[in-house]
C-alpha cells in the first residue's frame, strides 16, 4: 500500500488497486462503459438487430495536491503495458479488469527547494 501519513486528505477507503497494491482514493473519478457492436441489415419487418462484440470500461482519475513521491509510485505501478485494476463501480460494486493507462499527465503545484514537492496527477485507465 502506498502511504503518506503526513497528508490527512489521502484515504484508501474506496478500494482502488493496481496489481493488488492499494492506491489512494482519487480526488475525483469518472467512469463509462462502452458497448462495441455491429449492426446487421434490417430484417423483413424493418427491425435493426445489434450484435454486441464487447463491453469495455474506461475510468478517468484525478489526484490533487499529493506528494511527488506518491505520483511516482502510482505511475510506477501502471508502467507495464497491462495490469489488473480494481475500482468501485456504483452499478455493480467492486470490479477488477485487465487494463492499460493512457493520457498520463501531471502538474507541479508546489516545488519549494528542500521540501517535498506537491503535484496533481490525471490519467485514464482503459479495459483490454
Amino acid at each position: 500500500m502506498i502511504r503518506e501519513n503526513e497528508y490527512a486528505n489521502i484515504r484508501y477507503a474506496m478500494g482502488f488497486m493496481v496489481n493488488g497494491t492499494a492506491i489512494p482514493d482519487p480526488s475525483a473519478f469518472t467512469g463509462a462503459v462502452s458497448v462495441f457492436d455491429t449492426l446487421d441489415k434490417p430484417d423483413a419487418l424493418g427491425y435493426q438487430h445489434r450484435c454486441v462484440i464487447a463491453t469495455k470500461s474506461t475510468l478517468k482519475l484525478k489526484y490533487q495536491n499529493i506528494p511527488w513521491t506518491m505520483i511516482r509510485s502510482i505511475c510506477g505501478l501502471m508502467a507495464s503495458t497491462r495490469f489488473r485494476f480494481t475500482y468501485p463501480d456504483p452499478a455493480v460494486g467492486t470490479v477488477t479488469i485487465d487494463a492499460h493507462a493512457v493520457d498520463l499527465g501531471w502538474e507541479a503545484v508546489s516545488a519549494v527547494p528542500n521540501c517535498e514537492h506537491i503535484g496533481n496527477l490525471v490519467f485514464t485507465v482503459i479495459e483490454y
